[in-house]
């Protein structure tokens, strides 16, 4: 699932909003609902636990006021404008997880839907596809900063207008959310191609001068390997996994003692990366995959000027979610692409029906084996992309197998089992040697909250057709 709000605008929206003077008592009236969600105690009131959540906490009208209220239980739960003479739902409340026989009736008038089972609550837009969806971990919702941005978002304030014609503060801040993401895939696409233009023009120049065969394809080969090393810490910056101004500190370097290149300094850092070990004050993670070990042409042979390393530190101010994060791997994938892709793009919005096959199928395959831990189920998991190109629906995978592990042992060590998955249950394979190096990408930055990115992941997705049925004949495998 992708982020449905810019992380930009939200925090922009917290430190601007007025919360009220009582919000941690609210907060507190709640939070042992959350601790029972939690603990699957099947003994929660349903109806109380919605009242308490939506009236008393969030601030709707109680469904027991007798000329109008906000928060309808039946047939079943929705908030909007209600009395008894008009019904005008504007948001469904989906807890049809929390009890199995319940059936979610979903009407086509309504805006947004709340889902509530054991682990989280999640915000969707019924206009939007559902791979977006703003989701909060009730482990996280513990905490009264996650409560913050859940209040900020599903509030009445907010999530309803104030008259049944007009603007909810939610639906602004999710149309300014698009536009954002829509103007930083095409600004962040189009700065990186033109990067790649000068960068293969020059790699390809330097070469002609040398003994390589093939200058050109090279040339694109080295540009490339660079722009993904600078992706990669473009997003973990955005993910605090590296700190920030990484390129910027090394730009504005000045060594008094001795005249030094910036690209030097550069070449340092992906060293550091790679390898470990750092002059910096802050240490730096090392990162044991391909993508920084040394490469005899562009670490050894080529060199890059001080005004194309400007630009590469440039591209790191950028803040990216990871739906355009997708995005830009994939158009990048085509070199003579002169637009800048759309976004959400075609590809992205498909996500939908890889995440709901993979659920399926893994659910299907628990029933049948019970097993008794996540990695006993994943044992025989296989997820196999036979054309993988951008690793796209592989990420897909690797984020819908890690939520289906954490909703069936939610006592389970997420690290552990993230590392299960990249290790042994993704497969992929594509002609395009470019495209592998896309996936990789992919899959190392979506693996950055939980686990380290190594080399694992380059053994099951390569250019030949991998093996994903080795292990036995009960594997249970899912082909995208």
């Amino acid at each position: 699932m992708l982020p449905l709000f810019s992380a930009h605008l939200i925090q922009k929206s917290l430190n601007s909003f007025v919360f009220p003077e009582d919000l941690e008592q609210q907060f507190t009236r709640v939070r042992n609902y959350f601790t029972a969600l939690l603990q699957r105690q099947s003994s929660i009131n349903i109806h109380e636990f919605l009242y308490e959540l939506f009236v008393e906490a969030l601030g709707y009208k109680s469904p027991f006021n007798e000329t109008e209220w906000e928060l309808d239980l039946e047939p079943t739960p929705q908030l909007g404008f209600f009395s008894q003479t008009m019904r005008h739902p504007v948001v469904e409340i989906d807890y049809s997880a929390l009890c199995a026989d319940e059936v979610i009736a979903k009407p086509s008038s309504l805006q947004w839907k709340i889902s509530i089972h054991y682990q989280a609550i999640a915000l969707f837009h019924v206009y939007t596809s559902d791979i977006f969806g703003q989701y909060f971990p009730l482990s996280q919702l513990l905490t009264l900063e996650k409560w913050r941005e859940f209040y900020l978002l599903c509030c009445r304030r907010t999530l309803l207008p104030r008259f049944i014609n007009s603007s909810a503060h939610t639906a602004i801040l999710l149309t300014e959310s698009q536009e954002l993401e829509q103007t930083t895939a095409k600004s962040l696409y189009l700065q990186i191609s033109s990067i790649r233009q000068y960068l293969v023009k020059d790699f390809r120049y330097r070469l002609y001068q040398g003994a390589v065969s093939d200058p050109e394809a090279v040339a694109n080969q080295a540009a490339m390997l660079l722009l993904r090393r600078i992706i990669f810490i473009l997003y973990a910056q955005t993910q605090q996994i590296l700190p920030p101004n990484l390129l910027e500190d090394a730009y504005n370097f000045f060594n008094p003692y001795q005249d030094q290149a910036v690209w030097q300094n550069y070449k340092a850092i992906f060293r550091w990366l790679g390898y470990g070990g750092s002059r910096l004050k802050e240490n730096l993670p090392k990162f044991p995959c391909s993508l920084f070990q040394t490469d005899p042409i562009l670490d050894e042979q080529l060199f890059v000027g001080d005004e194309l390393c400007r630009q590469l530190k440039e591209l790191t101010k950028y803040q990216v979610s990871d739906g355009v994060l997708m995005c830009t791997l994939e158009a990048l994938l085509e070199p003579n692409r002169k637009r800048s892709p759309k976004y959400p793009c075609k590809q992205l919005l498909n996500l939908s029906a890889t995440r709901q096959k993979v659920q399926t199928a893994v659910l299907g395959y628990y029933k049948e084996r019970s097993p008794q831990d996540a990695i006993h189920l994943l044992e025989k998991i296989r997820v196999i992309d036979p054309q993988c190109q951008s690793g796209m629906q592989l990420v897909t995978a690797f984020r819908s197998l890690l939520q289906v592990c954490d909703y069936l042992f939610p006592k389970g060590d997420l690290r552990q089992i993230a590392e299960y998955i990249l290790r042994n249950c993704l497969y992929g394979c594509d002609a395009n040697p470019e495209a592998i190096a896309m996936a990789h990408l992919n899959l190392w930055l979506s693996a950055l909250p939980w686990a380290l990115p190594d080399n694992a992941i380059e053994e099951h997705i390569t250019t030949a057709t991998p093996d994903a049925m080795s292990g036995g004949a009960d594997i249970c495998l899912i082909e995208l």
